[in-house]
């Protein structure tokens, strides 16, 4: 047990230093192929903290206080786990296809992952569009020392993930399964 734990606290150490968008962290973790698994958890633990964080700290939008129910929650971190895997997908195949970018998926799958292990500061929502943001930088940094992308590149590039993520937003906006059983909604007005 002392070892996992020692391990965790490595791959932590690791992540923190990807967080703190360390061109040497970056590179390092790109090209670790035993970091995947890794990773993938960073994803999922940060996805899960973001879609839980509204069943514990209620958002309010403008009259109303939204609270997702657990199922709700649950469905959303799942989903959560996978666009984040298709933005990566994105961010991989514009950077390799329109300016020839260097190395896999998966090494961008960890850069981002152990760099999302920030994510789980999600569990306090009002905290999200600043990890929003500063996922967006370390996406820059990881297409720029992971993928060897210009940083002029690079900002295409994840300009080029963004407009295709909000259009699909749009355009699939009500389509939610999560929705079947809805959250709950309290009206605050009388």
């Amino acid at each position: 047990m002392g070892a996992m734990s020692f391990h965790f606290l490595i791959e932590l150490r690791r992540a923190t230093c990807v967080a703190r968008l360390e061109p040497k962290a970056i590179k390092e973790v790109a090209h670790d192929r035993h970091a995947t698994p890794v990773a993938l958890a960073f994803i999922a633990i940060s996805s899960l903290a973001g879609a839980f964080g509204a069943v514990l700290l209620p958002v309010e939008m403008g009259p109303v206080v939204y609270r997702p129910t657990f199922f709700e929650a649950s469905i959303h971190g799942i989903s959560a786990f996978f666009w984040m895997l298709l933005l990566v997908l994105l961010l991989h195949h514009i950077s390799q296809r329109f300016f020839s970018g260097e190395g896999s998926y998966w090494g961008l799958v960890r850069m981002v992952g152990y760099g999302y292990a920030v994510g789980v500061l999600n569990l306090i929502p009002w905290l999200s569009p600043f990890i929003l943001i500063w996922m967006m930088v370390l996406a820059l940094r990881a297409l720029h020392y992971g993928k060897g992308l210009t940083p002029n590149q690079a900002g295409l590039t994840l300009l080029s993930v963004i407009v295709i993520f909000a259009v699909m937003a749009l355009l699939f906006q009500s389509i939610d399964p999560a929705n079947l059983y809805g959250g709950i909604v309290v009206d605050l007005g009388n």
